[in-house]
């Protein structure tokens, strides 16, 4: 069952992930990275499944990368149905081959035999990642050259003023509401 919260979309997700990951991280020598453009805006949703499918897949770009860094960027457009969201988590790992994108996010799949005893895992996590999204009205993927990216993109109805302020959230007008975009590393 999903449940329902107001939010600020990339708050909520950009300050939660990276205290999650970054011990692993720092153990294996990479750098984690956040690129979000500077528009936070209020929605409704189920921040805590959008948080678990988040750190699955930082999780497993971390465990699966040995050098350079894991890049999670967030952007946002304006639909008429609310706020279009669409996170990638890009990394240089071992990469996916072609056939494996399309059963991939299967329950118990592994990009081959040898992942489970390399690296660990069951196979579960981009299966129950899939579902979350697909629950919510979204899409999930993975694009693999060098490297990997996986991303998913949904979009969220806005929160209205009114819920806004029950949680004691004042929204600022909207010439105010647009920050610089943010890069930021560890």
């Amino acid at each position: 069952m999903l449940g329902g919260a107001t939010f600020a979309l990339f708050f909520a997700l950009l300050g939660w992930w990276a205290a999650h990951v970054r011990g692993t991280a720092e153990r294996k020598g990479l750098g984690l990275h956040i690129e979000a453009d500077g528009h936070d805006p209020r929605v409704l949703g189920d921040v805590t499944r959008l948080r678990q499918v988040l750190l699955n897949l930082v999780n497993n770009a971390v465990k699966f990368t040995a050098h350079g860094s894991v890049t999670v960027a967030l952007s946002q457009s304006e639909t008429p149905d609310g706020v279009a969201a669409h996170v990638k988590i890009r990394d240089p790992s071992i990469g996916i081959s072609a056939e494996t994108h399309t059963r991939l996010f299967n329950r118990f799949v592994q990009a081959d035999s040898s992942t489970t005893r390399r690296f660990g895992g069951t196979g579960l996590g981009p299966a129950i990642a899939k579902g979350l999204i697909a629950a919510m009205g979204g899409e999930i993927g993975v694009d693999s050259r060098e490297g990997s990216t996986f991303w998913f993109s949904l979009t969220l109805p806005r929160a209205s003023e009114v819920e806004a302020r029950a949680i004691g959230w004042r929204q600022r007008p909207r010439s105010q509401r647009t920050q610089p975009a943010c890069t930021c590393s560890w």
